[in-house]
């Protein structure tokens, strides 16, 4: 009866040097890739407010899309107007992650016609597979702009002084590609966006209006290997703890 606690200690020992002994399983492990996109048309953020606009569309999940007709706030149309909004987005995952969003609105009018156009739209994508990967904002753009009374040539970045009460950023757009640990692209592009700093058309300091977002994002999934490692245990040539039980000082003591 005696021999049982070494028993056990002698059986818990062996267990613990057999987990040493093997290292990770043998075989590939994925690490799994995927694809997302976002995107809405009309974005109105003001500080200490719930957002309000057009509906937010993510994926990943079936390609979804959604047009509607007239867009006013607030009710008399005094901070934005559009005749009509789409957006789409879309995301899959596989040997290729592919992703696209789009928006866009036409007729835009934002406080009473100080800034408008014909036509504003986001439109980017993303792909990535464990090659490479790339994407782009496509033929994002802005069709008819007239900000405080003049026509502007939208180009990439381009900042818009809005006289003392703010500016605007003509198709807003930034990419970025990543190689490790695999293969990955992720972009953005806002059409149209104004940010007031100072109070104008009753919306306070702070607020920005986002006009055609997009957003895209794709990795390429990434095979990690571990190869199985058997090791010996090593042998101690000082003498076992007091209470202590290997299986060699086990067996010693039992004989």
């Amino acid at each position: 009866m005696r021999q049982r606690p070494f028993l056990l200690l002698a059986a818990l020992g062996a267990a613990a040097a057999l987990a040493l002994a093997l290292g990770p399983a043998a075989g590939t492990t994925a690490l799994a890739g995927g694809a997302t996109a976002r995107a809405w048309a009309i974005r109105i953020l003001v500080p200490g407010r719930p957002a309000v606009g057009t509906r937010v569309l993510a994926a990943p999940a079936t390609a979804r899309a959604v047009s509607g007709g007239r867009f006013v706030y607030p009710a008399d149309g005094s901070v934005v107007t559009a005749r009509s909004v789409a957006t789409h987005v879309a995301a899959t995952s596989g040997a290729e992650a592919r992703a696209r969003a789009v928006a866009g609105v036409t007729s835009l009018s934002l406080f009473r016609g100080e800034i408008a156009a014909a036509a504003v739209g986001g439109r980017t994508h993303a792909l990535a597979s464990p090659a490479s990967a790339s994407g782009g904002t496509g033929v994002s753009g802005i069709a008819g702009l007239v900000v405080l009374g003049r026509a502007v040539k939208p180009t990439a970045n381009r900042q818009i002084a809005l006289a003392d009460w703010g500016y605007a950023i003509a198709l807003e757009q930034a990419g970025r590609r990543t190689d490790k640990p695999a293969p990955g692209y992720h972009d953005f592009i806002t059409a149209l966006d104004v940010f007031l700093t100072a109070r104008h058309g009753g919306l306070p300091a702070g607020s920005e209006l986002q006009i055609g977002y997009a957003e895209a994002d794709a990795q390429a999934a990434t095979p990690s290997r571990y190869r199985l490692r058997l090791r010996s245990p090593r042998r101690s040539s000082r003498p076992s703890p007091a209470g202590t039980v290997f299986p060699h000082s086990f067996r010693s003591r039992c004989r």
